[in-house]
């Protein structure tokens, strides 16, 4: 929904952007986190 309101000129990208780099951390906590744990241990 966001990608096609920032292609329609409706929403500013930069808050567009925001919201997709958001969904992409809140959606790849647990590989982040497996990250960390695996080069911390």
């Amino acid at each position: 929904m966001v990608g096609f309101l920032m292609l329609t000129g409706r929403l500013n990208w930069r808050f567009g952007a925001t919201v997709i780099l958001g969904c992409f951390i809140l959606f790849g906590a647990t590989t982040i986190v497996a990250g960390i744990r695996a080069a911390a241990g």
